[in-house]
């Protein structure tokens, strides 16, 4: 199975979110994250990295991140795991994932747990941290040695 990693597109600012509403999960992409994100999307696209399945937080960028892949994407299934929510539990993810019948799975989640979930992945002791909208590639996930093929932050992934 290949494990494609997708930290969220640019947000709402957290704190001028919160003067506004109590509830962090409901803040959403800004104009500019949406615009980036889709040449990244396009970019992975083009680049024939497949999906089968998205697999979502329950947060709302998070939620508008997976829009912007199955707009580009046309077909990829979406499951939305709590797992993959901040704080969520990253064994319990592995085997949400390890579950799935597809070979190239998306998860788009949230710092600092997604660089956490990438480690713990390739069994590395360290955290390897997500800028938003950075898109990773492990190959292999299901295996003994998973590989990272690739881990590009967004600004470069979209000149390749």
């Amino acid at each position: 199975m290949n494990l494609l990693f997708i930290r969220h597109a640019i947000a709402e600012d957290r704190y001028n979110w919160l003067q506004q509403s109590p509830n962090d999960d409901l803040r959403p992409l800004v104009k500019k994250g949406r615009k980036r994100f889709i040449k990244i999307a396009s970019k992975l696209h083009s680049l024939q990295t497949p999906i089968d399945i998205l697999i979502q937080s329950p947060l709302t960028r998070s939620q508008q991140t997976v829009d912007i892949l199955k707009e580009i994407y046309k077909t990829p299934e979406v499951v939305t795991c709590s797992h993959l929510a901040p704080d969520g539990n990253l064994n319990k993810l592995t085997k949400f994932i390890l579950n799935l019948n597809a070979n190239h799975v998306a998860i788009v989640g949230h710092e600092p747990d997604l660089g956490c979930f990438l480690g713990q992945s390739l069994n590395v002791d360290c955290d390897l941290t997500f800028k938003k909208g950075e898109v990773a590639l492990i190959q292999d996930f299901a295996s003994a040695t998973p590989k990272l093929k690739w881990k590009v932050p967004p600004k470069l992934f979209v000149q390749l």
